[in-house]
């Protein structure tokens, strides 16, 4: 019988930050632009940007494997997902690649998991699939 690991995920602050901190530099960018070359449709884009801005990405609250396979939990739905290649392994995230296009991954930060120990244990199981 294989060993079951699953993971329960938190929200990263630490990933926020970075997005509020890219979304700020870019509305300032089109404020400036807008100031500088006297256009208005940089001021149009600064609520969508603030709205994109405040919008979560689907993260997985679950995370887990069997040996086998590897699945994510989300609202009480269970999907299936492979690892493809280009994921990355650092010493304090990971990358998940799950599908074919580059936009297809989850970050996934030490500081989403309940304890550090989690987090090498996800790394162990990812250190045996590749």
């Amino acid at each position: 019988m294989p060993v079951r690991h699953e993971w329960q995920l938190k929200p990263s602050m630490r990933l926020r930050r970075r997005q509020w901190l890219a979304v700020a530099c870019l509305v300032l960018a089109l404020l400036a632009m807008a100031v500088t070359k006297q256009l208005y449709w940089p001021l149009l884009c600064v609520p969508v940007l603030l709205r994109l801005g405040c919008r979560r990405a689907v993260s997985p609250l679950h995370l887990g494997c069997d040996g086998q396979r590897w699945w994510w939990q989300h609202n009480g739905q269970q999907y299936e997902f492979f690892i493809r290649p280009g994921s990355v392994r650092r010493a304090d995230q990971v990358k998940l690649q799950y599908g074919h296009w580059p936009w297809q991954y989850w970050l996934l930060l030490a500081d989403q998991f309940r304890s550090d120990e989690d987090f090498r244990q996800l790394r162990r199981c990812l250190y045996r699939d590749f």
